[in-house]
């Protein structure tokens, strides 16, 4: 009997040993047995489950490899080395050493506080109660490693300590985290810009970027490679074709707080090399010579006229040589193609260099484009799949799109598919799973393409309770309920979701007031255009912006229809409401002290309009949209009091640079007028309904609650806030995502004008007060508002400033 051990690489062992052996006689050898040593409690079978080697089967010395690797990959043991014994009779045993992995105890993070080590157990693999495999700590501690240096920690570091419980032995996990110093971009500077590139462009487009409004971002050394190509393509793309970029040069500097004496009367970073918490990066730019369009030429098409192509091209000769305008004019012109059913049409450029040269003519550096068409083939739309819509109905998806099935294939309808998709407000738009449309061509439909809407859905349901210190009502308690992707019909059958119907309602208390609030609104009914939706509110309310107390019930249905691929709607509703008036305060309103026990009751008829261009309704990005309300009191109807009311409200939004992470910084601008008027000339408007300005936004944050307005002497003689009956509010803002991502964190920069005037006030724009102020929007999920504002006209006998915290969206 031979017997032969191996150990370590034991598969090239066996390989020389069978060999030697049966070298001449050239026989097959035989597995006689596969012995598991080394398990203590785990039965060996469930070893010999994963291999190939078998008791029975010819010896295979790629299967034995293959073994190794598949007991390796079972994370239950460690592989050790395999021995084998070669027995009479062309016989081989097989013997395994292995190792069990012991349990995982405890994990625990030293060195970071609650908020830091939270999201920590999401970040790596190993769990406790687990099998403590060596390979998987190691890869977790890099993961730490890497998330803590994208976290602003340059220089984290991380060791594992590994105790073993002497009684249970189990193995307690101790990651001792060393976070160093906080390292940010202070400043960059760039030398040798070139005319037309501009500092403030670049800096929203690299990741080592400064702020000097929302504070330094994050230094990370590794992202210089790509800030520094991302620099160079900026300044190319701007004309600059030759334009080079050197190593980024990275300084380390000192970061001064307020009360370092260093900071005294002098700059906010010093080079004296003690905490090196802050880095100067020095850009040097070689730009080079400026190059412009010449000509450009079409060749190779025969569905569209090169007349027609230059059209859509829409460049001219002597325009500077943007890279990004030229290849957005060559994605106009391939869309003429595309949308005549030819999906798989490109445009392919060349490009001819001519030099200045005077002496011909020639004043400035040329670039001639001579663009191919390749139109391939035409087709028609063939499978229209949907994946991603867990919960949403396949029909509220589908009566969104504008391809079908069977149509000629158009690249605008595809677009025009996604813009109606986002408009649904119920999928992610962001980075890294945005909402797209694909391509598929199966090669046993050759006239096809099949179109695969690729969706994923965010978060739509929202249970919150809330107890919390307002600057306007103190103490609130809230609890609400929301569903934005209710289906009512599918509530009777045990599936309340997925119909893309919104359902609401609240219950709210605090000092002032006490409120129940439940509505439901269906924007298609039925997978139509036609819309309906209904409210009931039950309030009891003494707020601060009133002068008086006021048990309120407000009920109403409104019918809808949208036009022009959902972009307008049209509606016409009904409103009941009903109004106790208590507690009139010594300094309320003439009418309303002589209001005080009376009931009123509202009947109303209200026409809308709103056409809407915006491309997410949750958080737009670019887009406007016009909103206009039309309310007639009384009239034809029964009403303590009968009036008119008009309120137009418009806003609009544009993108002013965008994240790598998703996130966009945009400007909004926003403009609301009401007017309030008596149906008859010698009525005039009740205190109940008039208006009066001033509060959280979108109302003007430069005043609390109802301060903005007329003021007048009452019947008592105090002076008493009468409210008004014209209505204006200007609002500028600069949304900037702090967390690089759109749903995340937002800062936000604002400039708020605006005023409330009398009934017998004519509107005068010099009456306008403005104020200035910055925010904090924290995330969907946890709505918080906080803004503060300074008044930019104050008057002596006002405060200058105004501090607003609010629970809820804002837009």
């Amino acid at each position: 009997m031979h017997r032969l051990y191996t150990t370590g690489l034991s598969a090239a062992a066996l390989t020389l040993a069978t060999t030697a052996i049966y070298a001449e006689e050239q026989r097959e050898v035989i597995v006689s047995e596969v012995e598991i040593v080394g398990t203590e409690h785990i039965d060996a079978d469930l070893i010999r489950l994963q291999l190939r080697t078998t008791k029975g089967l010819p010896f295979n010395l790629e299967h034995l490899r293959e073994d190794e690797r598949a007991i390796t990959k079972m994370d239950q043991f460690v592989f050790l080395e395999t021995r084998h014994e070669i027995l009479p009779g062309n016989k081989i045993k097989i013997i395994i050493h292995v190792k069990e992995l012991p349990y995982v105890g405890s994990i625990t993070y030293k060195g970071v506080g609650y908020w830091d080590r939270s999201d920590l157990p999401r970040k790596i693999k190993t769990r406790e109660g687990g099998y403590l495999n060596p390979f998987m700590i190691e890869a977790d501690r890099r993961a730490l490693v890497e998330h803590f240096r994208k976290e602003r920690f340059a220089k984290a570091k991380i060791e594992v300590t590994q105790v073993i419980d002497s009684l249970t032995g189990f193995v307690d996990v101790t990651f001792n985290i060393d976070l160093g110093k906080k390292v940010k971009v202070d400043q960059v500077h760039y030398n040798g810009l070139p005319e037309g590139v501009y500092e403030y462009f670049i800096n929203q487009r690299i990741i080592n970027k400064p702020s000097k409004v929302f504070g330094p971002s994050a230094f990370q050394k590794q992202m210089l490679r790509w800030d520094r190509r991302t620099i160079a393509n900026y300044i190319r793309d701007r004309g600059y074709l030759n334009a080079s970029v050197a190593p980024i040069t990275v300084d380390f500097y000192d970061g001064l707080r307020g009360s370092d004496p260093r900071r005294r009367h002098g700059p906010s970073v010093v080079p004296d090399n003690i905490l090196n918490n802050r880095v100067v990066l020095t850009v040097d730019v070689e730009a080079g010579e400026r190059f412009y369009l010449g000509s450009v030429s079409f060749v190779g098409n025969t569905l569209a006229t090169e007349a027609e192509l230059l059209e859509a091209f829409d460049m001219n000769i002597g325009d500077v040589f943007d890279n990004k305008e030229i290849t957005a004019g060559i994605k106009e012109a391939q869309l003429i193609i595309r949308n005549q059913g030819y999906p798989r049409s490109v445009i392919r450029r060349d490009m001819r260099v001519e030099l200045a040269d005077p002496e011909k003519g020639i004043d400035k550096n040329l670039v001639h484009l001579t663009l191919h068409v390749v139109e391939g083939k035409q087709y028609n739309i063939g499978r229209v799949d949907i994946d991603g819509n867990r919960v949403t109905k396949d029909a509220v998806i589908r009566r969104a799109l504008r391809s079908y099935p069977g149509d000629l294939y158009n690249e605008d309808k595809m677009q025009e598919s996604i813009r109606q998709l986002k408009k649904v407000g119920l999928f992610n738009i962001a980075p890294p799973n945005p909402l797209r449309i694909d391509k598929f061509y199966d090669p046993t439909r050759p006239d096809e393409v099949d179109l695969r809407v690729r969706l994923e859905e965010i978060g739509t349901g929202e249970i919150r309770a809330n107890a919390a210190f307002s600057s306007v009502e103190n103490f609130i308690f809230q609890l609400s309920y929301a569903e934005r992707n209710f289906d009512l019909l599918g509530l009777f059958k045990g599936r309340p979701r997925g119909g893309g119907q919104t359902l609401r309602s609240s219950v709210a208390f605090s000092e002032q007031q006490s409120n129940f609030n439940l509505s439901w609104s269906n924007p298609h009914v039925f997978d139509s255009p036609y819309s309906l939706s209904t409210f009931v509110t039950k309030a009891d309310t003494s707020l601060s912006s009133n002068d008086w107390d006021e048990d309120r019930i407000d009920t109403g249905i409104t019918f809808g229809r949208r036009f022009f691929d959902n972009d307008l709607l049209l509606s016409v509703g009904y409103a009941y409401s009903n109004r106790e008036i208590s507690d009139v305060d010594a300094d309320a309103p003439n009418d309303a002290i002589a209001s005080d026990g009376d009931t009123f009751e509202l009947n109303s008829i209200i026409f809308r309009q709103r056409l809407s261009k915006l491309d997410f309704p949750m958080q737009p990005n670019r887009g406007w949209k016009v909103d206009a309300r039309e309310t007639l009191t009384g009239g034809f109807l029964s009403a303590s009091d009968e009036y008119w009311e008009l309120s137009i409200n418009a806003d609009a939004f544009f993108p002013v640079a965008h994240s790598p992470l998703g996130g966009t910084t945009r400007i909004h601008v926003g403009q609301e007028n009401r007017w309030l008027r008596a149906l008859d000339d010698d009525d005039s408007i009740p205190f109940y309904s008039r208006y009066s300005g001033g509060g959280p936004a979108p109302r003007h944050r430069g005043y609390d609650s109802g301060d903005l307005g007329p003021r007048e002497t009452n019947i008592n003689g105090f002076e008493t806030r009468v409210k008004g009956t014209t209505y204006w509010q200007s609002t500028v803002e600069l949304i900037h995502p702090l967390q690089g991502v759109q749903m995340g964190l937002q800062g936000i920069l604002f400039y708020d004008l605006g005023y409330v005037w009398a009934e017998d006030e004519s509107m005068d724009l010099s009456d306008l007060r403005s104020a200035a102020g910055f925010g904090i929007r924290f995330p969907m999920q946890f709505p918080i508002a906080l803004d503060f504002a300074w008044r930019l006209d104050d008057k002596d006998d006002e405060d200058r400033s105004q501090f607003h915290f609010s629970i809820g969206g804002i837009f």
